[in-house]
């Protein structure tokens, strides 16, 4: 009895390259085993080329007792992908729990209640980087002057959704930087009314006045840029957002920056060598409870499931000044003094969090019954209300 884990790459000379790595119980080492099988040079995917390897070798379908593929279409569609159509012909025994479509998924939804706000910001830096090699220039220029380290500008895969994650982190990195690059796009009284968040970079990475001068001499140049309609417009888009609603964008970074890394975490449990499937639940309620605490009384997450917590109802909310999100998004959240930014802010979150207690697996049965193999649960009486019925 082995698992296989099955993905495509492409080799140093553009090949697309599928690789199966086995692992398999060893009674002489008393441990999980995880070896090489077989690399094959091909053009597409197919089903029967998994199952003419298998027949090469004389293994049985029925040896192979679980796949682990990532999210991408060929491997993971619903209907056509090559996961689908070995549990439909050959393995309808497979269990389909896959940590990246559930995370994947769960983040999409999260991020939706927030407008896609920062998708958006995304986007427009990465298109506006995405060809012109002097910007590239210019911005590591900018880089090199304010201590920062200069990556290009990456972009989020919509298809794995969580990639947004690595996108915030190294726009918050960057952020500073973008501030000052963006700064000559804005207009005249613009430019008067946000000096002062230049300024205040300046002061926070303690440059001096030739370094000011030579950003100086770099913003002149973007200013006289020529630019198309098309170009005039996501300059705007990503001016508006890192300027006129400077600290909306920044308390959503500094928020997503936290939350995400949560989801992220639940990930990581799928790719351990020996994934015990038997604490999957544990850790996905531990989740949503680390989560939630942010916001939800402590009283009314220790009164009931964490599935009946009700994470949209003001009365299970903390009060504004006790909410924890995340040190520097605490920080503005309380710094911010329009009462009803704060408001929107947080019947977003809420929003975001009623979005995550719903699309997590919290009441997949499936899950609930395997955790009664845990060895904690051995002679307990929910152990013996497992229906083993249920899924032969």
């Amino acid at each position: 009895m082995f698992s296989m884990n099955i993905d495509e790459g492409t080799s140093d000379n553009n090949k697309k390259i599928l690789t199966v790595l086995v692992s398999y119980y060893s009674p002489s080492l008393n441990k999980v085993v995880i070896n090489h099988f077989v690399s094959l040079s091909l053009i597409v995917v197919k089903l029967s080329l998994i199952d003419s390897l298998l027949q090469r070798h004389n293994i049985p379908w029925t040896n192979v007792i679980s796949i682990l593929m990532d999210s991408c279409n060929v491997m993971r569609v619903s209907k056509s992908g090559l996961e689908t159509r070995i549990r439909t012909k050959h393995a309808p025994y497979h269990i389909d729990i896959d940590g990246d479509v559930c995370i994947h998924n769960a983040c999409k939804r999260f991020s939706k209640a927030f407008e896609q706000h920062l998708e958006e910001l995304f986007t427009s830096i990465y298109n506006d980087f995405k060809w012109s090699t002097d910007l590239h220039q210019y911005l590591e220029r900018l880089c090199n002057i304010l201590g920062v380290k200069f990556t290009v500008p990456e972009r989020y895969v919509p298809t794995r959704w969580l990639s947004v994650y690595d996108v915030v982190v190294d726009t918050l990195r960057l952020l500073d930087v973008y501030t000052i690059f963006c700064f000559p796009f804005l207009s005249l009284p613009d430019r008067q009314h946000f000096f002062h968040l230049c300024k205040g970079i300046y002061l926070s990475k303690e440059i001096g006045d030739k370094a000011v001068r030579a950003i100086k001499v770099i913003q002149d140049r973007l200013r006289e840029k020529k630019m198309t309609e098309e170009g005039k417009q996501q300059k705007e888009r990503i001016t508006q957002k890192l300027f006129v609603n400077h600290s909306y964008t920044r308390l959503l970074l500094y928020f997503h920056a936290s939350a995400l890394a949560l989801l992220k975490k639940f990930v990581l449990v799928f790719q351990k060598n020996e994934t015990q499937i038997h604490k999957l639940y544990d850790e996905v309620v531990g989740l949503s409870k680390s989560f939630f605490s942010c916001f939800v009384k402590p009283e009314v997450l220790l009164q009931c499931k964490v599935t009946d917590v009700g994470v949209a109802a003001e009365t299970s909310m903390l009060a504004l000044v006790d909410i924890f999100i995340e040190p520097e998004a605490t920080a503005i959240l309380h710094k911010e003094k329009k009462i009803e930014v704060k408001k929107a802010f947080l019947s977003r979150a809420r929003s975001a969090s009623k979005c995550l207690q719903e699309k997590l697996p919290l009441k997949n049965r499936l899950l609930i019954h395997l955790s009664a193999i845990d060895p904690l649960v051995t002679g307990h009486t929910h152990q013996s209300e497992f229906p083993t019925n249920q899924y032969e």
